[in-house]
């Protein structure tokens, strides 16, 4: 497990990381040609959706007008990017396509289940007993 907060990175770091990962991005989806069910679609989906996590925990620096209004462009990028990607799978295949940068999903628990047994009289069992010790007759079965 990767523990976030002893990964110590300055700002200009992770700005350059971002913009650098979707400059790759953009050029895998400019040589894509396939459908949503590609492996190489949806390792594009991944890393779009990799880089929208980072932009997210990206903490700004104060005072810095340039840097506090960083998010919004590469976050605008990220849907263009989607966008593009999705048009360029919609040439050959008619599937919906779930869009990769949404918003989170909410962990739903597990629905409580509970069984009522019902009790029946053993006079109500379909076992009888013929007399020898060692057999038992369950229904029709001996």
């Amino acid at each position: 497990m990767v523990d976030l907060a002893s990964y110590q990175t300055t700002f200009e770091q992770e700005s350059e990381g971002i913009s650098n990962t979707l400059e790759i991005i953009f050029t895998c989806i400019l040589e894509f040609e396939g459908t949503n069910s590609d492996s190489k679609y949806r390792v594009i989906s991944l890393r779009l959706c990799h880089v929208t996590s980072r932009i997210r925990r990206l903490v700004l620096p104060k005072g810095n007008a340039e840097d506090e209004s960083f998010k919004s462009e590469p976050y605008a990028t990220c849907f263009v990017l989607e966008s593009d990607l999705i048009d360029k799978t919609h040439q050959g295949n008619d599937n919906h396509v779930e869009p990769a940068v949404s918003t989170p999903v909410i962990n739903v628990p597990a629905p409580i289940v509970t069984y009522v047994l019902k009790t029946s009289q053993v006079a109500d069992w379909p076992v009888k007993f013929n007399g020898d010790e060692r057999k038992l007759i369950f229904g029709n079965v001996i």
